[in-house]
């Protein structure tokens, strides 16, 4: 039906916070004005809208309800539509305005005022909720953010009729009407009013109970205890817990954003062997100067479990115990310079019985003449080498410097690293770097798998002037490259944890952006990044450089300070995932422990090794 794209369009709209006390509208500014200066040790936390009296609407026989609290769409249409203002002049966004403009023109109205969905009966300011029974067939009450009942009837296409001296909006299977300040519908109009009233709801009860951290601008409570039906529909899960409840959170806010989603239950035998752990000192110990990290924590056995080979055949030598050789602490390290570097660390319990098993990879390497890797030095406890990437040179046309790789042990650490990176260089904590206490908690808390990084752009204008040249050549290509790094210019750090406790599961993500800085530090960290955009490297580092001086205490200057230090290109982690499993994949293929089929690949370059017959550049 027509109207349900109007209903889904203000629930996008709709998902925000508000600011407790003052203007919706003008949170952005009043939060730049207000942390002008020095920045405190802690950024502000985000406000969100208050929902309680929301919830408190939930029928009886709710199990499941989404709440959307009242001024929650203001916030975020003030936040996109600054967000479009900033975009305005910049020439690698031509495209996405005229396609903002078509928007427009489709809907029919100003989707970024405010205005423009009053004139269409929507209070973007006003809550929304639906609340559903346990068997989900049709919603027990619904509340609309509907300012101007007239103009709502046109846009959803209602008829109106009576029902005793009460005038009500019919919409399909539903009726609506006006009460306390609320756009409420349901089945018939008794319902509507045993919700208004007060009245006991276990859904309401429940959600008021949740802790701080579980709760924001739109929220999701199920009780799935009380829904066969759903139930049925999550067996395929049960084997990592029988969970009772879900529930999710958003907050959304111009300085951070945060989503939270859980499930408690029953755990499965499965979940203790994935239980969250905090990081071992050695693997959080070298994190120093990372631009992105990855770390996932599991019981060995599970390898046994999986199906997956348990031992690792080695030449000469006897197979060796995956199970007994890892402690299932694993963590993946992108920092450094030039196209991509990074390192794989796996935490081993013997050091002495890895080194067999680097020999046999380098033996194994060094005599495939398929594997472009040269200039390869085995040693006791190690092998190093470099990447041929000559075979790029046809799809590029430009010659690329050898990738630099190095297997070795450090510690209790097998670590595999790769590209322009001194492994020493990563001792330290990032924790300090991150930028806020949610996303130092991830990195240094208890979690199964840990994500964060603080690069999500491509710097292009490090790259050789052919290939930017190439690049610049496709304007679609280049302005698409310059749009994502302008977006992600705006935030400084994104980190996400993963848990598992024997109670249920956790998942959560947030994001800080620069917002908290003081205003004349955006400006000049949104001024360097114009000129990288622009081409101009050299302007960009000083400009970075300056940053740096100017606001040290800014999340600006943390982020200038990474441009010293050097980052990859590639920033995220990725780029080292693909090259790291392209490599143990060739590994255990010629081993013998999958018999899997060549489908070409190597380290650094997967899909694009020479073939066969061609000659390694350091054999004669």
């Amino acid at each position: 039906m027509k109207h349900m794209f109007w209903v889904a369009l203000a629930l996008v709209v709709g998902t925000g916070c508000e600011k407790k006390g003052g203007d919706v509208g003008t949170v952005a500014t009043a939060t730049s004005g207000e942390l002008a200066g020095a920045r405190s040790p802690e950024p502000t936390k985000p406000k969100y809208a208050d929902t309680s009296a929301l919830w408190a609407l939930a029928p009886a026989n709710a199990t499941l309800g989404f709440v959307i609290g009242d001024g929650a769409g203001t916030r975020v249409l003030t936040t996109w539509a600054g967000m479009m203002t900033k975009l305005q002049g910049k020439p690698f966004a031509k495209k996405t305005i005229e396609q903002m403009e078509e928007l427009r023109k489709q809907a029919g109205f100003d989707i970024f005022s405010a205005d423009g969905y009053k004139s269409k009966g929507i209070d973007i300011s006003k809550g929304f909720a639906v609340f559903a029974p346990a068997d989900l067939e049709k919603p027990a009450l619904l509340i609309l953010p509907v300012g101007d009942r007239a103009a709502f009837r046109k846009l959803a296409e209602a008829t109106v009729d009576k029902v005793g001296d009460r005038e009500v909006d019919k919409l399909d299977k539903l009726v609506c009407t006006d009460v306390h300040g609320r756009y409420a519908c349901a089945s018939t109009v008794e319902e509507i009013d045993a919700a208004i009233v007060p009245h006991d709801s276990a859904l309401a009860t429940a959600v008021k109970a949740l802790a701080a951290e579980n709760r924001g601008d739109a929220e999701l409570y199920i009780d799935a205890s009380k829904m066969p039906k759903l139930k049925e529909e999550m067996k395929d899960i049960r084997q990592l817990g029988d969970f009772d409840t879900i529930g999710a959170a958003l907050r959304v806010d111009a300085v951070a954003s945060n989503l939270v989603g859980w499930a408690n239950g029953a755990m499965s035998p499965l979940a203790g062997m994935i239980a969250s752990t905090p990081p071992p000192s050695d693997l959080a110990g070298l994190t120093g100067n990372a631009t992105s990290v990855f770390r996932v924590k599991f019981d060995p056995k599970l390898i046994a479990a999986s199906g997956a080979p348990a031992t690792i055949p080695v030449p000469n030598g006897q197979p060796i115990s995956l199970v007994d050789l890892l402690t299932g602490d694993i963590q993946i390290v992108t920092a450094g310079k030039g196209i991509l570097a990074g390192a794989l660390l796996v935490k081993v319990t013997d050091p002495a019985k890895v080194k067999p098993l680097i020999a046999a990879v380098c033996a194994e390497v060094k005599k495939d003449s398929s594997v472009p890797v040269t200039d390869l030095v085995a040693k006791d406890d190690s092998c190093s080498g470099a990447v041929s990437l000559a075979a790029l040179k046809d799809a590029l046309g430009v010659d690329l410097p050898p990738y630099k790789l190095n297997l070795a042990v450090n510690g209790n650490l097998l670590a595999l690293v790769l590209g322009e990176l001194d492994l020493a260089s990563l001792k330290g904590s990032i924790v300090d770097e991150a930028g806020s206490s949610e996303a130092k908690d991830i990195l240094g808390g208890a979690h199964t798998a840990v994500l964060w990084s603080r690069n999500f752009g491509f710097d292009l204008s490090g790259l050789p002037k052919e290939i930017i040249d190439k690049i610049n050549a496709q304007p679609d290509v280049a302005d698409g490259f310059n749009m994502m790094n302008w977006s992600a210019a705006h935030v400084y750090d994104v980190a996400a944890g993963f848990s598992v406790t024997p109670k249920g599961v956790k998942l959560l993500i947030h994001a800080t952006t620069f917002e908290g800085d003081p205003s004349d530090a955006k400006n000049a960290l949104e001024a360097a990044f114009d000129l990288r955009a622009n081409g101009d490297r050299a302007g960009y580092l000083g400009a970075m450089a300056d940053i740096e001086k100017k606001f040290p205490s800014s999340l600006a200057a943390r982020r200038a300070k990474l441009e010293r230090l050097g980052t990859p290109i590639v920033g995220p982690i990725f780029g080292a995932a693909i090259g790291v499993g392209a490599g143990v994949a060739y590994f255990v293929q010629r081993m013998g422990s999958l018999p899997t089929p060549s489908a070409g690949g190597g380290f650094g370059s997967p899909g694009a090794v020479p073939p066969p017959s061609a000659p390694r550049p350091d054999k004669k």
